[in-house]
């Protein structure tokens, strides 16, 4: 609002009220006098500047956004920690204590959460990222060492990914639930009503409602995380355990994790002489996942030409044929439980022959 009132713009303004009878040269006193006071006053515009967009809630941001959502009783979401299942490798009898260690590739950790022994060579055991943040959810595979040596262990690993990992609440994400809030007529336990019960969860990114999904007094709800992934049973626990403290009187509420269906692509492109094929795949594959986690819960399926689009959008690609979404050339139909994820991307460069 006040962007054009900078020290340039103020100065000339004083130096504009003086009259003609001071001189206002470079060097007079007048001229020194307005460049000071031009400087100070700046800084007052701009601070102002700053203090109309706190007043708003499609500009605040950081800890005034915090107090904007505390006057609705909402609070920023805590990230969570990660939970994974790992498997040990070993001699017989060989005691893992509860506590233990154990180091992802990339140095990150868990903490086993139980006590475990190996037997008939192996042992699995339910374990915890040290710290909380989406980082966690780790791919299959990732966990091969141990933070401390325990003798008669020979290897280790968790065969599938981690979940349940989360970053804190975004502003961006804060804001969309105060807006939810403010625009949806959440009352007597109707659909709204359920899907903020369900925001309101640490590790909770999107809930889809299904009213009468069993019959009358029926009603699920479909959670993701963040990331538009699935969800850990934690997270479905602490879901349930909430929308029960609020839910009406009567309501039969099951809650469940959103299951993830990969969307694999394949194309050959035509790229310019200023780029490289692994450049454009690591482009393609960032556009396409925003796209996927941006439909998630809100479109019934994954537009072929929508991809197709973001593919040609890349800066460097000429052209393209044989796209493939899904193995097909159409849209991808969803299931209501369904939130599309990023699977293998493969692009080869056309030939010149």
């Amino acid at each position: 609002m006040y962007e054009n009132m900078d020290k340039n713009a103020i100065r000339e303004a004083i130096l504009a009220n003086y009259g003609d009878s001071i001189s206002k040269i470079e060097g007079s006193f007048a001229a020194d006098m307005a460049a000071a006071a031009s400087v100070e006053m700046a800084k007052i515009y701009a601070t102002i500047d700053y203090a109309m967009q706190t007043f708003l809630l499609q500009t605040n941001e950081g800890e005034y956004l915090e107090l904007r959502a505390a006057e609705y009783g909402i609070s920023r979401k805590a990230g969570t920690k990660a939970a994974v299942s790992i498997t040990v490798t070993g001699v017989d009898g060989t005691n893992i204590p509860a506590g233990t260690r154990m180091l992802t590739t990339d140095g990150l950790m868990f903490v086993t959460d139980e006590e475990a022994t190996v037997s008939g060579g192996e042992a699995t055991i339910s374990a915890t990222a040290e710290k909380a943040g989406a980082q966690y959810n780790i791919a299959a595979g990732k966990i091969t060492y141990l933070f401390t040596n325990i003798e008669g262990i020979s290897s280790i690993t968790n065969n599938a990914a981690a979940v349940g990992g989360s970053d804190d609440e975004s502003d961006e994400a804060l804001r969309n639930r105060i807006l939810m809030r403010l625009q949806m007529p959440a009352t007597s336990g109707n659909a709204y009503h359920y899907r903020l019960w369900a925001m309101e969860v640490d590790g909770v990114g999107a809930a889809k409602v299904l009213p009468l999904w069993n019959g009358a007094g029926t009603v699920k709800v479909v959670l993701a995380s963040p990331d538009m992934g699935a969800v850990s049973a934690d997270i479905i626990t602490a879901v349930q355990s909430h929308i029960e403290a609020c839910r009406p009187i009567g309501a039969d509420v099951t809650v469940v994790s959103a299951a993830a269906k990969n969307i694999n692509v394949s194309a050959t492109v035509e790229i310019s002489a200023d780029t490289t094929l692994d450049a454009i795949k690591k482009e393609f594959e960032a556009a396409v996942s925003e796209y996927l986690q941006g439909i998630a819960f809100e479109l019934s399926s994954v537009s072929y030409n929508k991809i197709g689009y973001l593919l040609l959008a890349i800066p460097g690609v000429n052209d393209y044929s044989g796209l493939k979404v899904d193995n097909d050339t159409s849209a991808v139909t969803l299931q209501t439980n369904e939130v599309p994820t990023l699977g293998t991307v493969t692009l080869s460069a056309k030939s010149d022959k």
